[in-house]
């Protein structure tokens, strides 16, 4: 038995070593190109968030939520790579269709011990609306070196900068609102927007209410390693990290004629982890499952506000922040030139 495994051991070492004539499917000696057709959905949200400021003990907590869902959003695009020996360069697209896909929740925390109420905790206003998207985009570029450890392994170290657009509608609705102290239904909030003694609920016009857009942009660095279990498979997984995250946000409440700007810029908000199952059918054509999940912690900004047909924006809030969760899942088609 030893002298079994001692041999394997010898075996493997010489084969990851020295291939003798078995070559890793993915070496190039020249250049080489290749085209990609997607297709997708991405399940998740974006979102928004300003915090206020307690005025009794100065911490801070939630003062409005803006929570905007993918159940799911539909893409198609498309992706170019090429490169010459070890380098490698792609560029990807892909573009949402309009549609509604799914649900903007709309939260308020509108309690503070200057109210004398005592808790900042208590959300007191409410609402849902349908998320229609009038269009929104993913363009990505990426930098990729190839190490070939074994014939059957491609190690990427890789860099990538990915600009992210959308823009959505909230139309409709309910809302739910908790009633100030008097038990009145028309003035500031006081009790919780689910308390069914002390709140109120209706109907929200059939007209978008608040419309929302974000541009964000994001700085990669990650590792990519390629396994061949089979020549004609490959099982492919990528974790990537952003040093840097651009994110720039605005909503506007159409009723109350106000415009909400949120500009944040953070290192090391955002992680990113993709897995492709690609299945080789010829050596210049393949069919791939794709899948990616990424999240963006709450970054830190600051909030301006417009009103009305005002020029200019004021500084509203220095403590604000955006988010973004989602997964993809996806398929396309690969041809090799």
């Amino acid at each position: 038995m030893k002298k079994l495994l001692f041999t394997i051991l010898i075996f493997l070492t010489g084969v990851c070593a020295h291939p003798s004539g078995i070559q890793n499917p993915q070496y190039t000696d020249g250049w080489n190109c290749g085209f990609e057709g997607i297709f997708g959905a991405r399940f998740g949200k974006e979102g928004e968030i300003v915090w206020g400021k307690n005025s009794k003990n100065g911490e801070r907590y939630k003062l409005s939520e803006l929570e905007w869902g993918h159940t799911p959003a539909l893409y198609a695009g498309a992706k170019i790579d090429g490169g010459y020996k070890r380098f490698e360069i792609s560029f990807s697209s892909i573009f949402f269709f309009p549609t509604k896909f799914g649900i903007m929740k709309d939260s308020d925390w509108a309690q503070d011990y200057g109210y004398e109420t005592g808790d900042t905790s208590t959300k007191t206003n409410y609402s849902e609306s349908d998320n229609k998207i009038k269009n929104g985009f993913d363009l990505e570029l990426s930098f990729a070196f190839k190490f070939y450890p074994t014939y059957f392994l491609t190690l990427r170290p890789k860099i990538s900068v990915t600009y992210h657009q959308m823009k959505f509608n909230a139309v409709g609705g309910t809302y739910w609102y908790g009633n100030d102290k008097t038990n009145n239904t028309i003035f500031n909030s006081y009790y919780p927007y689910d308390d069914p003694a002390h709140s109120h609920s209706g109907s929200l016009p059939e007209t978008p209410l608040v419309k929302y857009s974000l541009q964000n942009v994001y700085f990669w660095t990650g590792i990519q390693a390629d396994f061949f279990p089979t020549p004609r498979i490959l099982l492919s997984l990528a974790t990537e990290a952003a040093p840097l995250a651009y994110m720039n946000s605005c909503d506007e409440h159409v009723r109350r004629e106000i415009i909400y700007k949120n500009t944040s810029l953070s290192a090391f908000y955002a992680v990113r982890q993709s897995l492709r199952v690609q299945f080789n059918f010829k050596n210049n054509l393949s069919l791939a499952l794709n899948f990616c999940g990424m999240l963006t912690g709450e970054t830190v900004g600051t909030t301006y506000e417009k009103q009305g047909n005002e020029d200019s924006y004021r500084k509203y809030y220095d403590s604000s922040g955006a988010y973004s969760i989602y997964l993809d899942i996806g398929i396309s088609v690969k041809f090799v030139l």
